[in-house]
Parts: C-alpha cells; structure tokens; sequence
C-alpha cells in the first residue's frame, strides 16, 4: 500500500502510536520525506530548503509505501 500525506506524522509526539503500529503490523516501512515545511525559521527553515515542489507546498509532504508479506509459510 502506498499514500502521501502531510508528513507531520513522522516526527509529531501525537503519532507515536501511528508509528509503532505500522511498524507493527506492516514487514517493510519505506517513507519519502520530502520536507517542504515553509512555516519553519532559522537553521531549521535551511535544512527544509530545496523543497520538490519549490513554493507550492507549505506544509511538510511524505510519500510512505507499506509492504506486509503473506503469513502463509512457502511450500
């Protein structure tokens, strides 16, 4: 399964839990953070520069694929 999203969620206190059941219930977690938060300053604003979507984007986007493998053991 593969979603984008606001990638608030990566680094967000609120969604540890989030965090720990796709870790859980998903065998492989890939996510794309692609930064882009224009609301941030200072030395954490230069860290978000070179965004993808240039100005286009004010809020942080990610790109998250889960893989879950089939419990069914290979015959």
């Amino acid at each position: 399964m593969a979603f984008v999203s606001n990638g608030s969620w990566l680094d967000g206190n609120a969604q540890d839990g989030f965090r720990k059941t796709i870790e859980k219930e998903f065998s492989k977690v890939y996510v794309f953070n692609l930064r882009g938060n224009c609301r941030t300053s200072g030395e954490l604003r230069k860290k978000e520069a070179g965004n993808v979507f240039g100005l286009g984007s004010r809020t942080p986007i990610a790109v998250t694929v889960l893989v879950k493998k089939s419990e069914k053991s290979d015959e």
